[in-house]
């Protein structure tokens, strides 16, 4: 029998040790005078997530209702960008845990994109998405990532995780945390039992993508 650590390696998603400092949203931004070019999009909510897949169109969506979509990555310090530092300077973030034990105190956990997202907690299903979006995420997901020669499942990864067997899989390694809520660490995702997964092309991915949005 497969599991999905055989197709898929899972990572936790970009812990910040301070979402409302590092994660910001449009008017906040546009008020520091802060450039688009020195942060990368994200997701920080799962509740901010819904349908099978997630596309750059559903992050613009986001984006322009003013959620914190924004995660700060400079590639280069400023004057700006030494300003917004000073104001978590003075708010004391650097000596928070996490930012504290980075080499530099503001810059992300360095992850790719993931194909697919799993929400970390649920209470009836577990939210698995496809992620087209090309948004990283924080710690609500992990994150599935294709190993060689798998780049091109995560559709039909993302349909067996919530399809019927998916749920059966899930229940087979899930954490219940009492009051109806369970967990899923990483190594929980990859030892789900899966299918042979068959080698597909980019075209029939593309396709099966497609018939997913719809």
């Amino acid at each position: 029998k497969e599991r999905v650590g055989t197709y898929f390696r899972c990572s936790r998603g970009i812990a910040t040790g301070a979402n409302d400092y590092f994660t910001v949203n449009r008017s906040v931004m546009e008020q520091h005078s802060l450039k688009r070019s020195d942060f990368d999009v994200c997701v920080t909510k799962a509740n901010d997530v819904e349908g099978l897949v997630f596309t750059k169109a559903k992050l613009d969506e986001l984006i322009s209702s003013d959620s914190p979509c924004f995660l700060l990555n400079p590639k280069s310090v400023d004057s700006v960008v030494a300003g917004y530092l000073r104001i978590g300077e003075d708010q004391g973030i650097p000596k928070r845990f996490l930012p504290s034990h980075r080499k530099v105190w503001y810059l992300p956990e360095n992850r790719e994109v993931a194909d697919v997202w799993v929400a970390v907690f649920s209470r009836e299903v577990v939210k698995y998405i496809l992620n087209i979006s090309g948004a990283r995420n924080l710690t609500c997901f992990h994150g599935l990532y294709g190993r060689e020669k798998s780049q091109n499942l995560a559709p039909l990864m993302t349909l067996f995780l919530n399809s019927s067997w998916g749920r059966q899989s899930f229940s087979i390694v899930n954490r219940f945390y009492g009051d109806g809520l369970n967990k899923l660490e990483p190594k929980d995702v990859e030892q789900m039992p899966c299918p042979e997964m068959p080698n597909i092309s980019g075209v029939e991915a593309a396709r099966i993508t497609k018939q997913l949005c719809s």
